[in-house]
């Protein structure tokens, strides 16, 4: 899913907008990806640190960038298609979702995709975003003589990680925002879920992770179950798991003998706020190989 879109030939440049800092990632001297982390205490110093960052970047100007939305800055709403001409759904999907958001009509920026339910009547997920939060790192970007190219989500990123015709869950969390669940299927995230609570599941204390594998557990076949009995048939026969701290492997472990369904720890050498520029940018590599 992607907010807006434009082919060039330019480099790419992959840069996660976080809670608490900004990751960049692209590709240098032929590796498959670099990737520099900016790191910041508060919200409204972002910008800055996205300026700072891609400063330190050579040739910045040679780069087209994608601008990734940690989820903490957007919203997914799924809602039944509206019943109108295509021509006039980009109209008519702001009225449709004005009661579900704090974000102003005239404010939204959002795209939407079509859900392949098994209810008879046609679902879409809507993703919105507050346009003037996302212009400054727009006009940052133009201050540094490169062009956006294309917005997207921390959840369509990461669901990039597996191939196009598999499926797979993901459980994430950077002990900052809330965990996330994300289900992808043929490559694009179809179900997302926050769940409040339990970020000290990143923290190394014994006691609390004990008390909070149990409440991701259910969380876990809570949303497997959803899919499989709202979404579609296809089979979820495994997870991942990418969590800050050192606890992948047991987690992974434990969520295994608890759901029976097949996680494995994702990256457990990477921070997990290189996640999805990461792999954004291994998906650019992967596709450039196949074409």
């Amino acid at each position: 899913m992607k907010f807006l879109f434009k082919t060039t030939e330019k480099k790419k440049l992959k840069a996660l907008i976080r809670k608490n800092g900004i990751t960049l990632s692209y590709i240098k001297d032929g590796a498959p990806f670099y990737v520099h982390s900016n790191e910041c205490s508060d919200e409204s110093e972002l910008s800055f640190a996205l300026k700072q960052s891609l400063q330190q970047v050579d040739d910045v100007h040679k780069f087209e960038i994608e601008l990734i939305l940690s989820h903490s800055f957007y919203e997914i709403h799924q809602i039944d298609k509206p019943k109108v001409p295509v021509s006039e759904l980009q109209d008519t999907i702001p009225w449709s979702i004005k009661d579900m958001t704090p974000i102003q009509i005239d404010n939204m920026l959002f795209d939407y995709c079509d859900i392949l339910t098994k209810s008879s009547d046609p679902k879409i997920n809507v993703t919105v975003a507050d346009v003037n939060f996302v212009r400054q790192f727009v006009d940052i970007c133009n201050e540094v003589k490169t062009q956006v190219t294309s917005i997207n989500t921390e959840e369509h990123s990461i669901a990039q990680i597996v191939p196009d015709f598999e499926s797979a869950l993901f459980i994430t969390c950077n002990s900052v925002d809330d965990l996330l669940i994300t289900i992808s299927l043929y490559g694009d995230s179809v179900l997302s879920r926050r769940v409040q609570g339990v970020t000290a599941i990143c923290e190394d204390v014994e006691l609390l992770i004990d008390q909070l594998i149990e409440s991701i557990s259910l969380e876990v076949q809570r949303s497997v179950d959803f899919f499989s009995s709202q979404i579609s048939d296809a089979a979820i026969t495994k997870a991942y798991i990418a969590v800050n701290g050192k606890n992948n492997a047991r987690l992974a472990n434990e969520i295994t003998e608890i759901t029976g369904l097949k996680t494995m720890p994702l990256l457990p050498e990477q921070r997990l706020g290189d996640l999805a520029p990461c792999a954004s940018i291994q998906r650019e590599v992967k596709n450039a190989k196949e074409t």
